[in-house]
């Protein structure tokens, strides 16, 4: 199965038995940077054990009720989204538009740009396979933001 195809049945599923939720980071108290999550819940492990493998993310369970929990957040949950987005419908881009709204659309843009900035210096070396990490990616916003102020 291509990419394409699993991104397809990743966003019907998703339809389904999936959310959105735009959250905010708690630090000593004080509200912090929003951020995406995307979760799942299941009484079967198989399907969300194929959303840990496509996206990443936390899966935990079985907890006592017997169901198991997939989630996925911040720059992965973005990335995430980002890919699913053609797939889903009217209602769930327009909850990802709220979010992305919440967020402050520049830095969703910003994190994406560089997200394929990233990927496309990958394949000039050669390195197509190599998923990054949500650090990774942040540590290539940071290299870039410096590159360009001096």
């Amino acid at each position: 199965m291509d990419r394409e195809e699993e991104l397809a049945r990743a966003a019907g599923f998703f339809e389904g038995d999936g959310w959105f939720a735009s959250s905010r980071s708690r630090s000593r108290g004080k509200a912090g940077k929003r951020y995406l999550r995307l979760a799942a819940g299941q009484k079967t492990a198989e399907p969300l054990t194929w959303l840990h493998r496509l996206f990443g993310g936390s899966l935990n369970g079985p907890d006592k009720h017997g169901m198991f929990h997939w989630a996925v957040q911040g720059e992965a949950a973005e990335e995430a989204a980002h890919e699913l987005a053609p797939y889903l419908s009217a209602r769930r881009r327009r909850q990802l538009a709220d979010h992305h709204a919440a967020v402050g659309p520049t830095l969703v843009r910003e994190r994406l740009h560089f997200r394929d900035l990233a990927r496309a210096r990958r394949r000039a070396r050669g390195q197509d396979d190599f998923v990054p990490s949500p650090g990774h990616v942040a540590d290539v916003v940071r290299l870039e933001r410096r590159r360009r102020s001096q």
